[in-house]
């Protein structure tokens, strides 16, 4: 591999979804120079990221900054992580200070859809466009949305979070009717037998399956 140009920027992404740890470095026009996986250990979140960082930085100088994609919901207003399925709360708690002083440069912490996200709306499937949708079905549900070329936030940093939307349930796992009670959608919860009722502006669409 061609050694980049010492003047050219370069960016560092990482990725805290279990059970792996995936990190990469890229050019500033998005391009691949290297990446590293590791199995994510979360008692050393910290130090994992520090010693991966530390040798994608080798790889390639002039790092300006580090993306962490973080599995849960982040405040990017005040870079706190203010709640995660994955991540034990040792690790949540000052985790974007905790990775600044582990390796000394600028960190941006980033739901993981959002993170997702923003990489397809720049060099991926939303390449050319200048808004676009983006949802990530996984262990959870997640969702971003790219309005006029920006990652929209919205006014609690949560815009986007469809996961975290109420629906309006009528039968689940059998034929049990739980008339109007809402429930948060989770990891997990389009499962088999599963029918929800969900209503957005506009008629009731109704998701199946099993």
């Amino acid at each position: 591999m061609a050694i980049p140009a010492s003047s050219q920027q370069h960016f560092i992404g990482v990725d805290l979804c279990e059970p792996t740890l995936r990190a990469a470095i890229v050019t500033d026009s998005g391009d691949l120079l290297e990446s590293r996986e590791a199995p994510l250990d979360l008692e050393r979140v910290v130090e994992q990221v520090a010693q991966i960082v530390s040798e994608l930085r080798d790889v390639a100088p002039n790092v300006q900054s580090v993306g962490v994609a973080i599995p849960g919901l982040v405040n990017r207003f005040t870079d706190r992580v203010l709640a995660s399925t994955e991540l034990p709360s040792t690790v949540r708690e000052d985790l974007h200070g905790k990775l600044m002083k582990a390796t000394g440069l600028r960190i941006e912490l980033e739901n993981d859809a959002n993170a997702a996200a923003y990489g397809e709306y720049k060099v991926g499937a939303g390449r050319g466009c200048r808004d676009m949708f983006y949802m990530s079905i996984s262990k959870g549900i997640g969702g971003a949305i790219i309005f006029d070329g920006k990652l929209w936030a919205g006014a609690s940093g949560l815009a986007g979070e469809v996961g975290r939307v109420c629906l309006r349930q009528y039968r689940l796992f059998g034929n049990s009717r739980l008339g109007a009670e809402h429930r948060a959608a989770r990891s997990g919860a389009f499962g088999p037998g599963l029918n929800l009722f969900a209503f957005p502006a506009g008629p009731a669409q109704r998701i199946h399956r099993g």
